[in-house]
């Protein structure tokens, strides 16, 4: 029986045995695996499948911050690239499942499944806008969205506040402006004057959404991490979500992330 850990391990090699599957009668066939044809195709199709697999896996193991699994997941990525190759032979593919097949079952599940770790989902904001930052940047966000998912909004509102505090202080180092943003120690401000100072910064054009939302935003997370009598309500955070994924977007985007 699956356990709830293994799903997206599965489907990946099922991916890699229906593309496998049809490379075979491919070649029997005398048909290449490029091109637009009947077999190229359904080659494809596998492969990006097998890439959202991957890429579910790689989220789900973020979250457990060890370099590792990540070393695992990334030479399994090397993989599946040479096996999805159309120009590899039979023996370099076959070579390339095995280890897949190796790296998965004898690193990845184990630790899944001692951990039974859960992926934070997109429900308080897309991920998908962080990916490809920085490690500390994405790690920020996953906790942010997993305490979402379980209902810890005060923890949620915290860490929303403490990614935006970093994504603002990125910003002022890529454009070698972080000098604004220190005290005479040489200490960056706290987010209060972080915003006021992005607010008034002449250098970046910052969004009208974005210059509403930050106050919003950032007396949500203080009220979450200094007031002794506030509790953070699903409703309360549902209402500035739309704030916050606009917010982390133009961040990302001014800093060139993305």
């Amino acid at each position: 029986m699956k356990t709830p850990t293994q799903p997206r391990t599965f489907a990946l090699l099922d991916a890699i045995d229906r593309a496998e599957s049809t490379a075979k009668t491919a070649r029997r066939n005398r048909r290449g695996l490029s091109g637009g044809g009947f077999y190229a195709t359904k080659f494809a199709e596998s492969h990006a499948h097998a890439l959202n697999c991957l890429r579910e896996l790689q989220i789900k193991c973020r979250i457990l911050d060890d370099n590792g699994v990540n070393d695992v997941l990334a030479e399994v990525g090397k993989q599946v690239e040479v096996f999805f190759d159309p120009a590899v032979d039979n023996r370099q593919r076959g070579q390339a499942k095995q280890c897949i097949i190796l790296q998965l079952r004898a690193s990845i599940l184990p630790t899944l499944e001692k951990t039974r770790t859960r992926a934070p989902s997109d429900k308080f904001f897309p991920l998908e806008l962080v990916k490809g930052t920085r490690p500390y940047i994405e790690r920020v966000a996953l906790q942010a969205s997993g305490c979402y998912d379980l209902g810890w909004y005060d923890a949620a509102a915290v860490m929303a506040r403490r990614l935006l505090e970093t994504l603002i202080i990125e910003l002022y180092e890529e454009r070698k402006l972080d000098h604004k943003i220190k005290d005479r120690d040489g200490k960056f401000h706290y987010l209060s004057d972080l915003i006021s100072a992005l607010l008034s910064e002449t250098a970046f054009n910052i969004g009208r959404n974005t210059k509403k939302a930050l106050p919003v935003l950032k007396d949500l997370g203080d009220q979450s991490a200094h007031s002794r009598r506030y509790t953070a309500r699903h409703h309360d955070l549902d209402s500035v979500r739309r704030q916050l994924r606009v917010t982390i977007e133009e961040l990302v985007h001014l800093t060139g992330y993305k």
